[in-house]
């Protein structure tokens, strides 16, 4: 019978671990500063979400408040003119 290649010796290491781990090592940095600038944007998103949102709740009546005030400069031009 002849020895099949299932039984045989695995081939020899050719592989470097230190590389792998310098591949991991790096790929690890750069995902976590990846991960710090979308957690930053989102962040950002948030706050200028937040920021329309309450803009639209804003009363109507900060408009009227300039016109009231400009009525008012009227009547004290109109006085200081007499």
């Amino acid at each position: 019978m002849t020895p099949s290649s299932l039984f045989a010796p695995p081939p020899p290491r050719n592989g470097l671990p230190w590389m792998t781990v310098l591949v991991l090592t790096v790929s690890l940095v750069l995902g976590g500063a990846m991960m710090d600038r979308f957690v930053d944007a989102l962040h950002l998103s948030m706050t200028r979400g937040e920021a329309l949102r309450a803009m639209h709740r804003m009363p109507v009546a900060t408009e009227a408040a300039p016109d009231r005030q400009e009525g008012g400069d009227r009547l004290h031009l109109a006085q200081a003119v007499r």
